[in-house]
């Protein structure tokens, strides 16, 4: 069959809010396990955590600057496929096929139309090159224009001289995306982080290329002074390297302030502000930590321990006085841990726990911080009565207010278990953040669902029955399934009943495991502390895998979490076994530039060979697949010769040549000049 078939699944309000934390997890693994494409309905609205998939994705301002002409530059964390501007840029490759990454979620978000028009485009005008860009309609996407901008593409792990060669095109590009911004009276663009996701160019480079080139087109073309140029992503990572390099160039954000500045009047309450965990209290507030009448105060500092820096702890030395930073100064010296106490000084409590965090990006960053609110909650429970938080983590630190907001509840929640004293917890928001506030209801929402129903009874099956009409399926809570096999469709929809069943413990099957990376596993140690849960690896007898187990939705989230990083370690897997079962057979050499004799390298060209192209370009060069000629942006040619490697094959590799390679065994026949026997 060739159209794609849908399906559409209701969820309920648990299983939203599972799909809402982990959602892009999801996505990705419905997409690498079964071929099929997943889109989020209506999650958010279900009262869930939040999620940074791009269906419930909420928009964040993070930065904004007025240059001299009056142009705004902001960043942004938000989904493209949703940010409302007047053109959006498309991270295209030279064909205009939109099949992938950003691109593909562009093209599927905008419909049809929008390949149809770059198709047009490459029938009139031929390839787009590197550094070029071209627009056109945006289809059903909420903006005018799509602006399809082609970066450099590198090879992964690239080296400082490939980035350094690649460079100039990123500038082109970018470049060629603000002229058509320019031309097209475009009055708002969003530009991405362009050619660091699926082409591999170094993330904190392209940051700083994207922001000296807009300033050096303000300085020396002018923009119009309406104009708004907004950096979006999606991603924490590149969002904070936007940051980082427009206040690098501009300084600090306009929309920036004094943290108890803005402070006006008593606590406000949220209607979801209480929640009881056994002998502890926690209460959510707005309002200006310093002003806090209870027994310890929590701060968050540099590993200075200077108070002077950051907001939150400025504002805490303003109230309490210059003592208070002598005694810091004094004590940290003295002191191992991440939390250092002093004194409250003219502060309304007895005591200060200064607490030490690390930023998002670092290794074991959400551990830290989870322990670091334990370790405040284990310190006051031993003589005091009463504690109040400002949200840790969320400003130079970079965590997600989701995150936050969920680690620092899960602390109380895992801390109350054990806790025989009683002891009031105040989480004390600033009023403006608003997003903030919203994290933290929806956390304590969804702890009162659990209470009061631990056990979800309703399962997959038995929601189905909730859309009896397609007006109430389009409201609700719904995961949709896009896929050109029916068979894969039910398989998506029964491996997504299973990870959504209530249980407290999981095991999830998957020889992969033993490919698991450094990374992987810190990631699972950072999933035990964010959601309780215990997770276990296991292999024997030639089985391997992993078990979870806990609260049966966060058990859930884990479960999906790991699928999807299952997925990515078999996707990296099957590369490598591609790269150098191809390398294995064929190699591709230049004996004018032997840093090209690569497996990596050699597996492009050959598939791209195979494919019947008559050119390849990668970086700075272009291959004529056909004359075996190279050539660099200086005209220069170089003669390529294809290398076959004599060895023994074994019966899986004669298989897999038999089974895919057949193409390339009438080029390997050309190269040796005699027919090759399998």
């Amino acid at each position: 069959m060739s159209d794609k078939e849908q399906v559409r699944i209701p969820l309920v309000s648990e299983q939203a809010a599972i799909l809402a934390r982990c959602g892009e997890a999801f996505c990705h693994a419905v997409n690498v396990k079964f071929n099929c494409t997943a889109i989020l309905r209506n999650v958010e609205e279900a009262g869930s955590f939040g999620s940074n998939t791009s269906g419930v994705l909420r928009a964040e301002k993070r930065y904004s600057t007025k240059l001299s002409s009056g142009v705004e530059v902001s960043v942004w964390k938000d989904d493209l496929t949703r940010h409302k501007v007047d053109a959006v840029v498309n991270a295209a490759n030279e064909k205009l096929k939109h099949g992938g990454g950003l691109a593909q979620a562009l093209s599927a978000a905008g419909g049809p139309m929008i390949q149809k028009y770059s198709d047009a485009i490459i029938q009139k005008k031929g390839k787009v090159k590197v550094g070029e860009a071209v627009h056109t309609s945006a289809g059903d996407l909420p903006c005018k224009h799509i602006i399809h901008a082609v970066g450099p593409c590198l090879s992964p792990n690239p080296t400082k001289w490939e980035t350094d060669q690649a460079a100039p095109l990123l500038y082109n590009a970018i470049n060629s995306i603000l002229r058509i911004v320019l031309n097209e009276n475009i009055s708002s663009v969003a530009i991405p982080a362009l050619s660091s996701g699926l082409f591999h160019f170094p993330r904190d480079r392209c940051a700083d290329i994207i922001v000296k080139t807009i300033k050096q087109f303000d300085e020396f073309t002018r923009f119009r002074s309406n104009l708004e140029i907004r950096l979006v992503n999606n991603d924490e990572p590149s969002v904070q390297e936007m940051e980082r390099a427009v206040k690098a160039i501009w300084g600090q954000s306009s929309i920036s302030g004094t943290y108890s500045g803005a402070v006006q009047g008593s606590m406000a309450f949220s209607s979801n502000s209480r929640f009881q965990f056994r002998n502890v209290t926690l209460q959510l507030k707005t309002g200006a930590i310093e002003e806090e009448k209870v027994d310890v105060i929590v701060n968050t500092i540099s590993a200075e321990c200077n108070l002077s820096m950051g907001l939150i702890s400025k504002a805490i030395l303003n109230k309490a006085g210059s003592k208070i930073q002598d005694e810091i100064s004094r004590r940290k010296h003295s002191n191992s841990t991440n939390v250092h106490v002093t004194k409250g000084h003219n502060l309304n409590c007895e005591a200060v726990y200064h607490t030490v965090c690390i930023v998002r990006s670092e290794p074991m960053a959400t551990q830290i911080l989870y322990d670091v609110v334990s370790e405040c909650l284990r310190k006051a429970s031993m003589g005091y009565k009463s504690i109040s938080f400002p949200a840790i983590g969320t400003g130079n630190l970079g965590f997600k207010k989701c995150e936050v907001a969920r680690i620092m509840t899960d602390a109380v929640a895992y801390f109350a278990k054990n806790n025989t004293k009683k002891l009031d917890v105040n989480f004390v928001v600033y009023p403006k953040d608003k997003e903030m506030m919203e994290a933290f209801e929806k956390e304590m929402k969804m702890r009162k669902i659990a209470a009061k129903s631990p056990v979800v009874h309703n399962d997959m099956e038995t929601s189905f029955a909730f859309a009896t009409n397609e007006t109430a399926a389009h409201k609700m809570p719904s995961v949709e399934f896009n896929s050109v096999s029916r068979e894969a469709l039910r398989e998506a929809k029964e491996w997504t009943t299973n990870m959504l069943k209530p249980s407290d413990i999981m095991t999830i099957k998957n020889n992969h495991v033993i490919y698991l990376g450094q990374d992987d596993h810190a990631y699972l140690l950072s999933l035990q502390t964010m959601l309780n849960v215990r997770i276990e690896e296991f292999f024997r007898k030639g089985k391997g895998g992993i078990t979870i187990t806990g609260n049966p939705s966060n058990v859930s989230c884990a479960a999906i979490e790991v699928e999807s990083m299952l997925c990515r370690a078999q996707e990296e897997f099957a590369r490598a076994e591609e790269r150098d079962m191809l390398y294995s057979v064929v190699r591709w050499s230049c004996k004018d530039v032997p840093w090209i004799q690569t497996p990596e390298i050699s597996a492009v060209l050959e598939k791209a060979y195979l494919a019947g192209n008559k050119n390849h370009e990668f970086n700075t060069h272009k291959v004529n697949l056909m004359t075996k000629n190279l050539i660099d942006d200086y005209g220069k040619k170089a003669i390529w010769k294809g290398h076959v490697c004599w060895v023994v094959l074994s019966p899986l590799t004669i298989h897999f040549i038999q089974e895919h390679l057949r193409p390339g065994l009438i080029m390997l026949e050309k190269i040796c000049g005699k027919p090759l026997m399998l």
